[in-house]
């Protein structure tokens, strides 16, 4: 074998050899273009003047579904072809970046084959490829992506608007308590301005002379019912129709002057897609004219209580007084016809019935009969209404009780009654007793008239 020739052997392993990285390259080469192809992105290579030298022919979604170019298309034609009329003049100053930075990069407007625009971003640099200077790049159809910031921007947008148009005053801050939002009816509420509270923390300030958490700061940091009652009293509460949202009603001395301002509060938080909270929006309902009409109310309810309870105290003081009326009015019946009763039985009807016994006429005789008759029948129903104390006397006791009333002496009495004087002293004895006069130095005739009414006599 002679110096610097390769033997058989040798060949064949360095054939070998070379065989084995070919099937390698051939396998990295099929695992790149598989990956190129199952890629959205466009690749491609252009001259320093802007004509397409190698296109990515596998990429027929890009080029076909979006823009509706076939590869053979696209390859061999400058790009200033698909850059739409109004932009094209933008296309050499692309260049001279490229060539004065070695890069360059951003959005691009790109014509379809049926004049409508896609938007592209784009990457591409300056490389050299044989000995000539050559720009390698790589685009991406962002057109979906503006169309959806730019719907976005519209519903921010038209959401602002809304909440900025809302007469309710409203706040909202981030999950750094900074404020970033601040509407027209919060700056009339509390006489600040959204240029002065966006982007800072000063929430409180429209609120209270010292810093400490407005409701939408304890709903941001998820604080606890508890922890938000210590600082707004026991009377806050859960809203019913947002989960992790807060009410209440509470006075706020510095908003509205000297007077103050009651405000109806709701905290609710705000959530990114991950249910995350990321801040918290607040409104604050100015509520003082129904809390001062509801104080007004208050305060009209006590006077009326108050004159209800004097005129029901003065209607029982009437009422009062027409019992004891009443009372009288009955006390006094009563009395008049157990005066009536007893002067009749005992004043009257025992000397109808000594006329009845006396030496009268038939006629007359009839007559008294008749008028005894009558009077019977006349007292008959104020018997049962008889005073006790007088009931406690026969009738002979009452007609001398009544006789010495009149001052009658017991010779007198015992003529009148055709009774002897000791049958007298007897009754006067007895009438004394049943009045527990006895043993007692109380004058018969004064103790009759210091007790007639009380007597019925």
């Amino acid at each position: 074998m002679s110096s610097g020739k390769l033997s058989y052997k040798e060949l064949e392993e360095k054939v070998s050899r070379l065989t084995r990285s070919n099937e390698k390259l051939s396998v990295i080469s099929a695992r790149y273009e598989n990956t190129i192809r199952h890629i959205s992105d466009f690749i491609f290579v252009h001259d320093l003047e802007g004509n397409f030298i190698e296109t990515d022919v596998s990429h027929v979604k890009f080029n076909v579904e979006n823009f509706g170019y076939s590869p053979d298309e696209i390859s061999g034609k400058n790009v200033i072809e698909f850059i739409p009329e109004e932009y094209r003049q933008q296309f050499p100053d692309y260049l001279q970046r490229v060539l004065k930075n070695g890069n360059d990069e951003g959005p691009m407007a790109f014509r379809t084959k049926n004049n409508g625009k896609r938007y592209i971003w784009y990457s591409n640099s300056l490389m050299e490829d044989s000995g000539q200077q050559i720009i390698r790049g790589i685009a991406r159809d962002i057109t979906d992506i503006l169309t959806t910031k730019r719907m976005i921007k519209k519903s921010e947008k038209l959401l602002s608007q809304v909440v900025e148009g809302n007469s309710i005053p409203t706040f909202a801050i981030n999950e750094n308590s900074e404020i970033i939002f601040w509407n027209h009816a919060c700056e009339l509420l509390t006489d600040i301005q959204s240029k002065d509270m966006v982007g800072t923390n000063n929430q409180w300030k429209a609120f209270y002379e010292k810093k400490q958490p407005t409701l939408a700061d304890l709903v941001a940091d998820e604080s606890s019912l508890t922890g938000i009652q210590s600082l707004f009293g026991q009377k806050i509460s859960p809203a019913l129709t947002i989960p992790g949202a807060y009410q209440c009603e509470k006075y706020f001395a510095s908003i509205g002057g000297n007077e103050g301002k009651w405000l109806f509060l709701t905290a609710a938080p705000l959530k990114n897609d991950n249910g995350k909270i990321i801040g918290a929006i607040e409104t604050l309902q100015d509520i003082t004219e129904r809390k001062n009409a509801e104080h007004e109310l208050g305060k009209a309810h006590k006077e009326l209580e108050k004159k209800v309870m004097k005129r029901t105290q003065s209607l029982e003081e009437t009422n009062t007084a027409l019992k004891v009326l009443l009372k009288k009015r009955d006390v006094d019946k009563k009395e008049l016809e157990e005066k009536m009763l007893f002067n009749v039985r005992e004043l009257v009807m025992p000397y109808v019935s000594k006329l009845i016994e006396s030496n009268l006429k038939e006629r007359q005789q009839v007559y008294v009969e008749i008028i005894k008759s009558n009077l019977d029948e006349i007292i008959t129903p104020f018997i049962q209404r008889m005073s006790f104390e007088m009931l406690k006397l026969t009738p002979a006791e009452i007609q001398v009780a009544n006789l010495i009333k009149q001052g009658k002496s017991s010779k007198v009495i015992a003529d009148v009654l055709n009774l002897s004087p000791r049958t007298i002293d007897f009754h006067r004895d007895n009438i004394r007793k049943k009045f527990k006069l006895n043993n007692k130095k109380v004058n018969l005739r004064t103790y009759l008239l210091s007790n007639e009414q009380h007597l019925n006599m």
